[in-house]
């Protein structure tokens, strides 16, 4: 990933170049997500596979947050997608086309509640009688 730092900062200038149109026209940064896949920045070395380490993501994502943060944001939620495919998924669903997304937010009353039972996790989730009940 060293080699990918440097061809991300050097895109900051053109990513900040675009931002506020983007912002402004409520549009996706497809071009920003079509050169970042073209540099490989769509699929880092991940923590979990014991290649990268926290501290060359966080430059990544710093870099690109840089340039435009809502790319960052997106960014981020992918690898975070990546991280947990890699760790609890099967790794041959993902291809270098697919741009993933996660975000987790919780209710303001009885947040989401999980439990792990072996290599699985269960999310607790609400019956059609509104009680809580562990996900099959």
């Amino acid at each position: 990933m060293i080699g990918l730092l440097p061809m991300v900062a050097e895109r900051v200038p053109w990513m900040q170049s675009r931002a506020d149109a983007l912002d402004r026209g409520a549009a996706f940064p497809i071009e920003e997500f079509d050169l970042l896949r073209g540099i490989g920045a769509l699929s880092p070395s991940l923590p979990v596979h014991g290649h990268a380490g926290v501290d060359e993501l966080a430059s990544l994502l710093s870099l690109v947050g840089q340039g435009n943060l809502s790319v960052g944001r997106v960014l981020e939620a992918h690898i975070n997608a990546l991280h947990l495919i890699a760790r609890y998924g099967a790794t041959s669903t993902w291809h270098d086309d697919c741009l993933f997304g996660l975000w987790v937010t919780d209710p303001p009353q009885n947040g989401l509640r999980m439990r792990q039972d072996g290599s699985r996790i269960s999310p607790q989730v609400r019956g059609e009688d509104r009680r809580w009940r562990w996900a099959a």
